[in-house]
């Protein structure tokens, strides 16, 4: 199973972000297209299996799958408000998307995957108000509560930030006239 996820891993790898660089730059005589992405497929293959170990040997030996789980779940949790809006609204900012998506994935990396390993880390603020595990004091959650409610909280707010500040564009969005201010004569 593990060969089959890293294998998958390192094609989405050289299809969505190698493959679209390299034609992007491509030159005429770069003669060398499938040997360069068969070596980012490998490349990306020791990375994802030395990112795998790392974490593996990182957590604590009597951390249940269970667990670990809960904090991949919320890590993928990330995405459910703009797969929904993406779903519902045409016109979404793709900026306040992405900046949303940054804030609550380092929101998550603090306080939920960084407590996860850090039974043998010095874990930042440990006891003050930058506490991951009692972020601004909140307490009497369970960590995954804890954790994914700062996490898609931070996301949405900076995504409702981010959308507020923006101008809408009168224009050709997405080949698709902008229905917020442009009307049909």
């Amino acid at each position: 199973m593990a060969v089959t996820e890293t294998i998958a891993l390192s094609t989405m790898v050289s299809n969505d972000f190698a493959a679209p660089l390299l034609l992007r730059h491509r030159s005429a005589e770069d003669a060398n297209f499938g040997r360069i992405l068969l070596w980012t497929r490998r490349a990306a293959i020791v990375i994802v299996m030395a990112a795998a170990a790392s974490y593996a040997l990182l957590m604590p030996s009597n951390a249940q799958l269970a667990t670990v789980g809960l904090i991949a779940f919320a890590a993928m949790a990330q995405s459910a408000p703009w797969l929904l809006l993406a779903v519902y609204r045409t016109d979404n900012d793709p900026l306040a998307a992405k900046t949303g998506l940054a804030t609550g994935l380092v929101l998550w990396m603090y306080t939920l995957f960084l407590p996860g390993i850090g039974g043998s880390l010095h874990l930042p603020g440990h006891g003050s108000l930058l506490d991951p595990t009692a972020l601004l004091g909140m307490t009497g959650f369970s960590p995954i509560v804890h954790g994914t409610m700062w996490s898609l909280g931070g996301n949405l707010l900076a995504f409702a930030l981010v959308a507020m500040r923006r101008v809408p564009r009168c224009c050709w969005v997405r080949r698709v006239r902008c229905r917020r201010c442009c009307k049909p004569a």
